[in-house]
């Protein structure tokens, strides 16, 4: 499913390979990652707050600029789970420079999503629909369920808001 949507969006493709923006809006933008087993990215840098939204999984291992791995194992259990987000903040003021190698079996797919601003005090703006899951600096993320056919209210904001449907579905 996910990979009809990014060829549909066929995004701006970036220096990692297999990796494509998807959205580049302002200070936003939303990458779509995809590493391939046994596939190592190059050397890239992280320089702003990231919320990580997990697609599949698989062990993976990363090497810092002028360090040595990590000495992940391929059994190693990874700290992303499928369906629950996880946000990086330390990189808006501590760049990193590094690589990742996907030691599992599967491929390692995840979206990116990049907040390049300075931050805002957090819980500025308006209540998001749902039960809300984080609130930063950087980014707000609120869990949505909604039943087959059913609807919420809609949603504005003065900030850009992005929408993942982890299941098949539909946002109109």
């Amino acid at each position: 499913l996910f990979a009809d949507i990014r060829d549909q969006l066929r995004g701006i493709k970036v220096t990692v390979p297999n990796d494509w923006i998807v959205f580049h809006g302002g200070l936003l933008r939303v990458i779509d990652v995809s590493i391939p087993p046994a596939d190592t990215t190059p050397f890239h840098t992280h320089d702003a707050a990231v919320l990580y939204v997990p697609i599949a999984l698989s062990a993976t291992d990363a090497q810092v600029s002028g360090g040595d791995w990590g000495a992940i194992g391929p059994e190693s259990a990874s700290r992303l789970q499928v369906g629950t987000a996880s946000s990086d903040f330390v990189y808006a003021n501590h760049p990193l420079v590094h690589r990742v190698a996907n030691i599992g079996p599967d491929e390692f797919r995840l979206l990116e999503i990049v907040n390049a601003g300075s931050g805002v005090p957090p819980g500025t703006g308006p209540s998001l629909p749902g039960d809300l899951q984080m609130n930063s600096s950087w980014f707000r993320q609120s869990t949505l369920v909604l039943e087959a056919g059913k609807r919420t209210r809609w949603f504005s904001a003065e900030m850009p808001v992005v929408v993942v449907v982890p299941e098949f579905g539909t946002v109109t």
